[in-house]
């Protein structure tokens, strides 16, 4: 009876230990840390925050899930690697953790991404980011060595810190990033690709 009395205690305990991620809606998972959206201010972290990807100022680790200091509503949530980035009710974009692009600039708390609006999807991938605008233009920022920013540029020192446009790319409706490029699915169905195609991941029957 004794065993059969507390058989569920670690599972109440962890019921009780984690109230934020068990109510999430959406949530993403990073290289040593995970993101839960629970309610559209219900934004929380738990796992490593050498990058300050917990994104609340915190000095250390914790395993179970504390809030992001962010007030602002928001609607969706992108991570990969130790970057963060989440997409506001307002259509702005967030980002926290290691600054994509770079290898010594961290965001210990969530900081506004400037010049975009009019967002309805973000992406992250190791070192770019990627934002489509209800208009249908693609935006990224970060590294470019493999080509990720889509402007006909690579190689070291190929960074833009700022959105850029990719340029030639409308009528899109949804994007997607993997470690080092990026998917644009266009309203006609035909796909966009461009960044790394080491192992052929951009589809065009090439591993240029």
């Amino acid at each position: 009876m004794l065993s059969l009395r507390f058989a569920h205690l670690p599972l109440s305990l962890v019921l009780l230990c984690a109230p934020y991620a068990l109510r999430a809606q959406t949530l993403g998972a990073g290289n040593q840390f995970s993101v839960f959206l629970c309610a559209p201010q219900g934004l929380s972290a738990c796992g490593s925050d050498y990058y300050g990807q917990l994104g609340n100022s915190a000095s250390g680790d914790e395993n179970i899930a504390v809030p992001v200091t962010m007030t602002d509503e928001v609607t969706m949530v992108s991570v990969q690697q130790q970057q963060a980035m989440v997409l506001g009710a307002d259509s702005t974009v967030w980002t926290w953790g290691q600054r994509v692009g770079t290898s010594d600039v961290y965001d210990s708390i969530p900081y506004h991404v400037p010049g975009l609006s009019g967002v309805i999807q973000v992406a992250m991938g190791f070192a770019h980011a990627a934002a489509l605008r209800a208009d249908g233009t693609v935006w990224v920022w970060g590294s470019g060595l493999f080509g990720q920013l889509g402007n006909g540029q690579m190689g070291p020192g190929t960074l833009s810190l700022l959105p850029i446009q990719v340029p030639g790319l409308s009528g899109v409706v949804s994007i997607a990033t993997g470690g080092y490029h990026t998917l644009a699915l266009r309203a006609d169905g035909s796909i966009r690709s461009w960044g790394m195609n080491a192992d052929g991941q951009l589809g065009d029957v090439t591993t240029e």
